[in-house]
């Protein structure tokens, strides 16, 4: 399950990604993420992982994200995980990402480092509207 919230006061989007980490999971967050940007253009993100319950995408699947185009150019990009696995893959793709010229995100521990890097105090996330993603109908049953 991919949930999709705003703190309309900082502009600031916060995704929870639950579940399986999947080639197809991931495809489903970067439609959501497509259909968010072009509702309600780019901003920091913050996307939580610490719900992900297996990690079942291969390295070399992160590897040709992380050579890909960013879906929030310019912005700050903070992901969380305290699983080391999922660290290390999370990390990997930031370097590549960083190698492409793109603005890496940065991969933390907790919610409560990523809040500081964006100097969010008492954030006030509300759930985003969101259709279902009629590109992918198939991929919105499986996560």
């Amino acid at each position: 399950m991919i949930c999709l919230e705003v703190d309309r006061a900082h502009d600031v989007l916060l995704v929870t990604f639950a579940g399986a980490m999947t080639a197809k999971s991931l495809a489903l967050l970067d439609v959501l993420l497509t259909n968010f940007v072009a509702r309600e253009g780019t901003m920091p993100t913050v996307i939580d992982f610490t719900a992900v319950t297996a990690v079942d995408v291969g390295v070399a699947t992160l590897v040709t994200r992380g050579q890909g185009r960013t879906l929030m150019p310019g912005q700050s990009r903070i992901f969380v995980t305290p699983d080391d696995l999922l660290f290390g893959l999370l990390r990997l793709y930031s370097t590549y990402q960083d190698h492409r010229g793109e603005r890496p995100p940065t991969t933390v521990r907790s919610m409560a480092e990523a809040f500081k890097l964006l100097s969010l105090s008492e954030p006030k996330f509300e759930p985003v509207a969101m259709a279902s993603p009629s590109s992918a109908p198939s991929l919105a049953a499986s996560v």
